[in-house]
């Protein structure tokens, strides 16, 4: 029994992955929010935190890491800067996806019974940051001027991440509510 669990588990797992890289594709093929130097509506996001409080937040985070190759892979590569090259890569997909699967820890809350997944905001505005600080360094590398750079790289990414929060504050919810219950920790 445990073994099929394990199975169905990496079934979920593999679906959404799958999910996550044909709603990214959608969202940068529809060009939803999306913006001229990178980023844009996160609908691929909505598959890592579904993913995360339906079977677990370890699940959560490996589905997470798994969508970085696949954004590579659908985007045809990644962009780094000559001097920052791992950092950038750490800080605008490894972290920010990844931290997506931590989600389900945070404790949720409840308005006018209205069910407000506090994951959801959290695991957005830990990418929010993450993309941020490394759009303040590709700004000051290219443009030199440091309180600019912070003005603008934080306008830039709250352009499509303010978006990104609302939908997911408004459809994680209304999706994991009509999924199975969630696994329990094998």
């Amino acid at each position: 029994m445990k073994r099929d669990r394990i199975v169905l588990k990496l079934v979920f797992m593999a679906l959404y992955a799958a999910l996550f890289i044909v709603l990214d594709y959608a969202a940068h093929t529809f060009g939803l929010f999306k913006m001229p130097n990178g980023g844009s509506l996160g609908l691929g996001s909505m598959a890592i935190l579904i993913a995360a409080y339906h079977l677990g937040w370890k699940e959560g985070v490996v589905v997470g890491l798994i969508s970085v190759p696949l954004q590579v892979i659908s985007s045809g590569g990644i962009w780094f800067t000559p001097t920052w090259p791992l950092v950038g890569l750490l800080l605008d997909y490894v972290i920010p996806f990844g931290v997506y699967g931590l989600a389900p820890l945070f404790k949720d809350f409840t308005i006018n019974k209205v069910e407000i997944k506090t994951g959801v905001i959290i695991t957005n505005l830990i990418r929010s940051v993450s993309h941020i600080v490394v759009g303040t360094y590709l700004w000051v590398e290219t443009a030199a001027g440091s309180s600019e750079a912070w003005f603008f790289s934080i306008n830039y990414n709250l352009s499509y991440m303010i978006p990104t929060i609302i939908l997911g504050v408004i459809l994680v919810p209304l999706i994991i509510h009509r999924l199975p219950q969630k696994f329990h920790q094998d």
